[in-house]
This record gives structure tokens, sequence and C-alpha cells, in this order.
């Protein structure tokens, strides 16, 4: 099993959108990230207060999207963005979050890649 500074080394861009927690009145957390794998696949992943479970990892219902596309890949992260930027705001939360872009994964993936920084 891998640590949880192992997992998160492979997102490259997160973004977390506040809810509301229906059982405790209290804010709780949506957790949207983009991740390239090894195999240099990408998987966007979508998870409620992952931070608060007993093993941080993600599990494999989180994941929203695979496949090797980095469009596709950005295509299902801002569509999940989105869903729960609008769930959010007719729950009465107003939310900042800035859409995944192209260039959020390229410096990552060029360190990944070639070993070296993107300019």
């Amino acid at each position: 099993m891998k640590s949880q500074s192992e997992v998160r080394a492979s997102w490259y861009a997160t973004r977390t959108i506040p809810m509301p927690d229906q059982d405790e009145r209290s804010i709780a957390s949506i957790l949207i990230w983009i991740e390239h794998r090894e195999d240099g696949s990408w998987a966007v992943g979508r998870a409620s207060d992952l931070t608060q479970r007993e093993h941080s990892q993600p599990r494999d219902h989180d994941y929203v999207f695979t496949g090797f596309e980095i469009d596709d890949a950005l295509d299902a992260a801002n569509g999940a963005l989105e869903d729960d930027v609008v769930a959010s705001e007719q729950d009465g939360i107003q939310v900042e979050a800035a859409p995944f872009l192209r260039r959020d994964l390229e410096s990552p993936l060029n360190e990944w890649f070639w070993g070296r920084r993107a300019t």
C-alpha cells in the first residue's frame, strides 16, 4: 500500500469545493484531482472528505475518469468541478474555483517525462 505522500505525488492538479455537511450542519468538502499514473494514463478523482477517512488513499469508486488523453481528463475534471460548484451554490455556499487548465498538467508532466521543468 502506498503512503499518502506517494499517492498525492502523482496528483498534478487539485480543487477543493466546500459543501454543506448534512449530518453535522457544518461545512464538508469535495476534492477533485487529476493524477498521472506510471503507465502514462490519466485519472480524475472526486471524493468527499478524503482527508477524514481512516485510509486517505482513493478507492476505485472515487474515480470518474481513466484514460490516456490529457484533454479527456481535463474535460472530465472540469465537468465534475462544474457540477460540484453548481450544487454548492444551490446550497447557498458561494464558491470560486478556477477551472483545470492544460498548463496545470504540463509542467509536472514535463518533469516526469524529461526530468526538467517546462519554461
